[in-house]
């Protein structure tokens, strides 16, 4: 399995009163969503927060200060 490495930078898009405005939650975790997609890649993240709305084919696995490591997620293999 190949690994890539996603940096995110600030999207701000123009607002009809001229102002920058920065890109919403589900703009922000679609664009990396769709590119592990086209290049059959997985992601893993970490956040405080559930993701907005749920994606086709990604599954979330919820860390707790119980379980902070990935040993109970269940691999995937191509």
């Amino acid at each position: 399995m190949s690994e890539t490495t996603i940096e995110h930078e600030s999207v701000e898009e123009p607002t009809s009163g001229g102002m920058p405005a920065a890109a919403s939650d589900e703009q922000l975790v679609a664009m990396p969503v769709d590119r592990a997609r086209s290049e059959g890649l997985q992601i893993i993240a970490a956040a405080n927060d559930p993701l907005p709305r749920s994606y086709p084919g990604v599954r979330e696995i919820h860390i707790d200060t119980d379980n902070r490591f990935f040993d109970h997620a269940p691999r995937r293999d191509n």
